[in-house]
């Protein structure tokens, strides 16, 4: 027979890997339950027009329905809770907490994985800046309980970068190629696009903006001698004030500010971060301030911030330990009543369903249980 391999990007989880996840993931849910939050949980396929104003068309998986409607495979987990509440009547403010698949196909051949555990919460109803402290105070939660303080969080402005270039007086084109070129790094094309604004006030800012990255002290001294549009001034001034806050009130919490952060979805609206650990290719938690996402989808918005956890990049970094080895518990029927009371009285011992005291052992050896034998063969 044949055999049939999965699709690009997509994969099994087996064993030790599949547990830990579970695992960390129970850990994570109960953390949140705990603190009060309402647990929310959509179905996996939603229709294709709830992200059809985002930047997700070309990544996501497609079905039609017996009804001819466009169907899709979430690529995201808060559109579709904002999708509930908006057709629900639900009261806000609340604290909501997730866990669930996503998918997105990413580019063949560079090795990404399509379907992503994420886990996360979304504050809904908060105006404050209370809600941003909040989802940094879980970052560094996670970061002290599973990742021995090696996380570091960058802060960022989803609006900095559009405030910054409407002050350029230049077409939303060439607003579009800087802003392109400075969320990649890419300085040489950066440089040559900045070339024309040598005379503007702003050009010293502009010239630093790329390599504007790093602690509150070092973004600080940077932009002493700078001027800053009028427009970027209480956004920047609101980014330094919660890193300090960030570094006064969480022990052993790394935290860096990046001016010219990308936006991690097109909905953020406000304050963005980040968390990630060194020489790993991708962030361990995302989130941010979303105030305009419910207005798409009813008449009145709501103030909100989230953040999504990787819950397959925190499992592999974390390497959660496995629970108590399991017993496997081996008898005759005639033993059986005493097989039975055992395995009653203690959660991680189950009965070994072999018929003979051989294929017992053999049972243990494959799951990698302890064998316990009861009334002989």
């Amino acid at each position: 027979m044949k055999r049939i391999k999965l699709p690009t990007g997509l994969c099994d989880e087996f064993g030790i890997v599949a547990e830990q996840r579970d695992i960390l993931s129970q850990q994570l849910l109960a953390a949140f339950r705990h603190k009060g939050y309402t647990r929310i949980a959509t179905p996996l396929l939603e229709q294709e027009k709830l992200f059809q104003n985002y930047e997700l068309k070309d990544q996501m998986y497609k079905f039609t329905d017996a009804d001819g409607r466009s169907l899709v495979l979430r690529p995201d987990l808060t559109l579709p809770i904002a999708r509930f509440l908006a057709n629900n009547n639900v009261s806000l403010p609340r604290k909501f907490y997730y866990l669930g698949e996503k998918f997105s196909i990413g580019q063949q051949f560079m090795g990404q994985r399509n379907e992503l555990t994420q886990a996360g919460v979304e504050l809904v109803g908060f105006n404050s800046i209370k809600a941003e402290i909040e989802c940094l105070l879980i970052i560094h939660w996670i970061n002290r309980q599973f990742l021995n303080n090696q996380l570091t969080i960058e802060l960022g402005d989803a609006q900095l970068v559009t405030k910054v270039l409407s002050n350029l007086n230049i077409s939303a084109t060439k607003q579009a190629a800087i802003a392109t070129a400075l969320f990649a790094k890419n300085f040489p094309r950066y440089q040559e696009l900045i070339k024309g604004f040598i005379t503007n006030p702003l050009y010293p800012f502009l010239k630093k903006w790329p390599r504007l990255f790093g602690s509150v002290e070092g973004i600080e001294d940077e932009l002493a001698d700078v001027q800053l549009p009028s427009l970027a001034k209480p956004i920047v001034a609101n980014l330094l004030k919660l890193a300090k806050f960030v570094q006064h009130n969480f022990a052993d919490q790394q935290v860096i500010i990046d001016l010219s952060s990308a936006v991690p979805q097109k909905y953020y609206t406000g304050v963005i971060f980040k968390a990630y650990m060194a020489q790993i290719n991708n962030y361990v938690i995302s989130g941010g301030r979303y105030d305009q996402l419910l207005a798409n989808f009813q008449q009145k918005s709501e103030a909100a911030v989230g953040l999504g956890i990787n819950i397959d990049l925190l499992t592999k970094l974390s390497n959660p330990p496995l629970a108590e080895k399991n017993k496997l518990v081996f008898a005759p029927l005639q033993a059986y009543p005493t097989a039975l009371k055992l395995v009653n009285e203690n959660d991680n011992y189950s009965l070994a369903l072999a018929d003979n005291l051989a294929g017992a052992k053999q049972e243990a050896a494959t799951a990698g249980m302890d064998l316990i034998t009861i009334g002989g063969e």
